[in-house]
């Protein structure tokens, strides 16, 4: 027999033996692997069970909490405009506070200058009656020297 022949005829046992172990390591392994893998969907299963009540948990939380930041939302809108109208309510009313101040101002000018001017003319008048007065009590005087006199 040829060097060949030995070669090929070798590599054939070889195959067949490592075939025939590999056969027979699955024969006694599959039906621990069918076990594991039961196991595996036994624990899945066990998993899912457990594990439903807690995803459905967290659905209807997460629900709410989309539910509650909607009205918060809704609330935040309506407060940000309720302060812009109270703002814009303010300035105006700090712009007719701001004319009427300056009404007030300009009727108080008005009532100064009145009185003033009237204090002024009483005064002069007033002076004017004392002068009088006096020219009046020294001419009386003199009469009166005159006729006692």
């Amino acid at each position: 027999m040829p060097f060949q022949e030995i070669l090929i005829l070798t590599a054939l046992i070889i195959w067949t033996l490592i075939g025939a172990g590999l056969i027979l390591t699955l024969l006694f392994v599959a039906p621990q692997i069918r076990r594991t893998f039961r196991e595996i969907d036994r624990v899945t299963d066990v998993i899912n069970k457990q594990a439903l009540p807690v995803i459905e948990q967290s659905e209807q939380i997460l629900e709410q909490m989309s539910r509650v930041s909607t009205v918060l939302v809704t609330d935040v809108e309506v407060v940000d405009r309720t302060i812009i109208r109270a703002a814009e309510s303010l300035e105006r009313i700090v712009e007719l506070a701001e004319e009427r101040v300056t009404e007030v101002n300009a009727l108080v000018s008005v009532a100064v200058e009145e009185a003033e001017e009237t204090f002024l003319s009483t005064a002069g008048l007033l002076r004017a009656l004392r002068l009088g007065r006096g020219r009046r009590k020294r001419r009386i005087g003199i009469r009166e020297r005159r006729r006692f006199g």
